[in-house]
């Protein structure tokens, strides 16, 4: 599993509202928002 650091977090979160919300969504380290960044 590839966990985000902090960093890479917040650079998600800079890119949208939707994105940040979702970000906040993680399930065992697994960021459900690959395909939203597409």
């Amino acid at each position: 599993m590839v966990a985000e650091t902090p960093s890479q977090i917040k650079h998600h979160r800079q890119t949208g509202e939707v994105t940040g919300r979702v970000l906040d969504r993680t399930v065992g380290g697994i960021i459900v928002t690959d395909v939203q960044l597409g």
